[in-house]
Order: structure tokens, then sequence, then C-alpha cells
């Protein structure tokens, strides 16, 4: 992965070979953001970045630690979740795992990007549109435990 792109330069440390790596929060959120080669690979790369932070809070030398890192994010994250809601999803996390859950999304192929000007920006902004008749069909399928290959 070259976290190169749309930056300047060409940091050969922004390039990361196949194989595991240990990343700090700088590369990890260079990663998260990274859209190259489509913007659809961000997604693919937020998922990367998830679960490998669940990996490693879940580890038994961070478990106890949990507590205190939450505390320490409490001013900068905004959520109407109570203290025990946080509790009960640290709970569950332990539980959800890569091999027992599946991340899908649509198609690549049903999107279309466009440039579209932007009044109250004023400026042009990229969008993307899609057969929203078909989004509903998959959603359907999806909420009775289907999802196309």
């Amino acid at each position: 992965i070259d976290l190169n792109e749309n930056h300047d330069g060409g940091n050969p440390e922004y390039v990361l070979e196949p194989g595991s790596h240990h990343l700090d929060g700088t590369m990890a959120l260079r990663l998260a953001m990274n859209r190259y080669p489509t913007i659809f690979q961000r997604a693919r790369n937020q998922d990367i970045v998830l679960h490998a932070i669940q990996n490693k809070l879940l580890t038994p030398a961070m478990l106890p630690k949990l507590p205190q890192l939450a505390a320490q994010f409490t001013n900068a994250v905004q959520t109407d979740l109570s203290p025990n809601d946080i509790n009960k999803l640290l709970c569950i996390s332990q539980r959800v795992t890569k091999d027992n859950t599946t991340t899908v999304a649509f198609p690549e192929e049903m999107f279309t990007g466009d440039h579209i000007y932007d009044p109250y920006r004023q400026v042009n902004t990229y969008v993307m549109d899609a057969d929203f008749n078909q989004i509903r069909l998959y959603l359907a399928d999806f909420l009775q435990g289907k999802w196309p290959k």
C-alpha cells in the first residue's frame, strides 16, 4: 500500500509491503484516510485499522487498562451512550471477532462519481450517485439474512 498517494513527495516510510506492520497513530490515521486507488479503498483500510485496534484492545494485557482508556476519551468523543451502555459494549466486544462477523459492501460498480457545484461552499465537490432502487433491493435481502455474492 503506497500511502504517498495524494501527498507531496515519495516517502519510502509510507509504503507498506505485503505482511504485518505495527503502525503508530499517525500511520494508522494515514492508512484509514487513504483512498487510493478508489474511494472504496478507504472503507477497506478503515476496516483493517478498526480490526487491528480491536485485536490490540482485547489482549489480556490491555483488558485491565480499558476503563482508563475509556476515561481518556470522554472529552474527545461525543455520544449519547451512558457509561453503563459503554461498559456493556466493552463486554460484548470481547465476543465480536473478525472470525464471527462479516463485512459487506455494495459493489463498486453500482456507483458513479461526478463533480457538482456546491453553491453554499462555492466550490466544485465530488459526489457519488447510485441506482437507489438496486440499493433498496440489496437492503431488503440483507434484512432477510442474504447478501449477493
